[in-house]
């Protein structure tokens, strides 16, 4: 299984690199799915530190899924699954306040020093067509970038997905395409133009008003 930790290249470059195969990747993020009908879900991926030169573009690998009915319990592994895979940041919708203000009580009952479960700031539409253009652009047209481990749980719930279904539901209705999309939109909207030290950017972790 990837244990993933975060080092200091020769350059003074930060990267995170897989401790068994000593593979590097330029940062590792997750994505965030809030439950609804179905469970809560949450993916980890790593962006490539190396760029494939025939594509253009850096592969991206699925480290993991996390799949919850009970939110305590699922914040619980998103936090396992941040100090395995050295998550940068989770992303997802920041504007749900009744699941922001269950993750701020899961912080509140951390231990004191312990690094806070948080959600990076980054703002996308909450649209279930957008997100799953993001993913069909990853794995459909060509590239083929997104690469996901074979017992995957995301290969069952983007065969459900049909045209008609993406322009009618909400993406409540599917937290796990939810999670993929909000941690593939960052990468999308914020591609590595150069190696650069590590820094955490701003996040809530906590209610907002």
């Amino acid at each position: 299984m990837i244990m993933i930790k975060k080092i200091e290249d020769r350059d003074g470059r930060i990267v995170f690199q897989d401790e068994e195969t000593k593979v590097n990747y330029a940062r590792v993020v997750g994505g965030l799915g809030w439950p609804g009908i179905k469970p809560a879900f949450a993916v980890v991926i790593g962006e490539d530190f190396i760029e494939d030169s025939s594509l253009k573009i850096r592969h991206l690998r699925v480290f993991s899924e996390i799949e919850e009915d009970n939110i305590e319990r699922f914040f619980q592994k998103c936090f396992e699954a941040r100090e395995r895979y050295q998550v940068e940041d989770f992303y997802g919708n920041i504007g749900n306040k009744p699941m922001m203000q269950f993750l701020w009580d899961y912080n509140r009952n951390l231990k004191e020093g312990v690094f806070d479960l948080r959600l990076g700031l980054a703002s996308f539409p909450e649209d279930l067509v957008y997100h799953a253009w993001v993913i069909l652009d990853r794995i459909e047209q060509g590239e083929r970038s997104l690469h996901l481990p074979d017992n995957s749980l995301l290969k069952g719930y983007l065969m459900e997905l049909v045209k008609e279904q993406v322009l009618k539901a909400n993406i409540m209705d599917y937290p796990a395409v939810a999670a993929l999309g909000y941690a593939l939109s960052y990468i999308k909207s914020y591609p590595i133009t150069k190696y650069r030290p590590f820094r955490r950017r701003a996040a809530l972790s906590w209610k907002t008003v």
